[in-house]
């Protein structure tokens, strides 16, 4: 089969656009499967790679992975709670749980790195992804440093490690009317049991 066509199917059953010609900043590494049916695409774009499967036997398309996109729901999250908490007069135990929420997300999102960079690792661009590693590193130091403050009840902590998010994720946007994926409730328990974070 022709190279482009192949391509022209894999990307139309990925729903993705086709462009006329190939396109230099889309890469799509396809790994076969021993068994000669199901193969396994990793599509590259930019800095985010999503892995597919896909059985040409039933002709179904399955996405199994998308850590670029729950990458940027936490990115999300983190920043509609700090809004939230910019808002309110008194430091409760509810907010105690948005402030370990924010914490524990930039654990997953440090969590989630490995699988981000699993594609280039498997094509052996190693310097791609100890760079894209430690552009990274800074959210496990700063879910630290906020299980540190819940702690020690150092509120002023907190607020300067708010202020470190917000300056590396000061391109984002958010709508007035935007709320978090899911409920803080329980999340200072959940982060101070993480050993991860000691």
């Amino acid at each position: 089969m022709n190279p482009h066509a192949f391509r022209h199917m894999i990307l139309s059953h990925a729903c993705l656009p086709i462009p006329a010609c190939p396109h230099t900043e889309l890469s799509v590494t396809i790994i076969r499967h021993n068994s000669g049916i199901l193969i396994y695409l990793i599509i590259e774009n930019d800095r985010t790679a999503d892995l597919f499967s896909y059985n040409f036997e039933s002709m179904t398309f399955i996405k199994t992975e998308t850590t670029g996109k729950d990458r940027n729901k936490l990115i999300r999250d983190i920043l509609i709670t700090i809004r939230d908490l910019n808002r309110e007069s008194n430091f409760d135990q509810d907010s105690r749980d948005k402030v370990a929420f924010i914490g524990l997300n930039l654990y997953l999102i440090y969590k989630g790195i490995d699988e981000s960079v699993l594609a280039w690792e498997k094509r052996n661009y190693w310097a791609k992804a100890d760079k894209f590693r430690m552009e990274w590193q800074w959210t496990l130091n700063s879910a630290r440093e906020i299980k540190r403050a819940l702690i020690q009840d150092d509120v002023p902590a907190m607020m300067n490690q708010f202020g470190v998010i917000f300056t590396k994720f000061s391109q984002k946007t958010l709508p007035k009317s935007a709320k978090v994926s899911q409920s803080s409730q329980g999340s200072e328990k959940k982060l101070l049991g993480l050993k991860d974070l000691q």
